[in-house]
């Protein structure tokens, strides 16, 4: 977990070049402006273009928009997107079709505590 906010500062501490090669999983805080300088740098340290790429804004909430691709096509991909998001690189990104949970066409409209010991109730709306 690295931030995104010095890249392309002549003062940041993060050495793109070496996490290009050095992990598995990449997850950038605070990259959205500076993620068209971030890709150049870790495609310039040897990162392959083909790298599973994911930008995802308001993560968690009803608000949530994701962005999938890869190193290649993620800076066009997300360009519509605003801070605040998280960028998510590496194979785990394939995984984002199976552990799918988040689903934008149910939202919560109520949520009632339960007894102790008793499972909460929630309410869904389908639109």
């Amino acid at each position: 977990m690295v931030s995104g906010h010095p890249a392309g500062n002549a003062k940041s501490v993060v050495d793109w070049a070496k996490l290009a090669r050095a992990v598995d999983t990449l997850v950038i805080l605070m990259g959205v402006k500076n993620l068209p300088q971030i890709v150049a740098d870790l495609l310039r340290g040897g990162a392959s273009p083909e790298t599973p790429a994911a930008a995802i804004r308001w993560g968690t909430t009803q608000a949530q928009e994701s962005v999938i691709g890869t190193l290649d096509n993620i800076v066009e991909r997300a360009a519509r997107l605003k801070s605040p998001a998280v960028i998510v690189l590496g194979k785990v990104v394939e995984l984002s079709g199976a552990l799918r949970w988040f689903k934008p066409e149910e939202q919560v409209i109520g949520s009632f505590r339960a007894r102790p010991g008793e499972n909460s109730i929630e309410v869904r709306l389908e639109t």
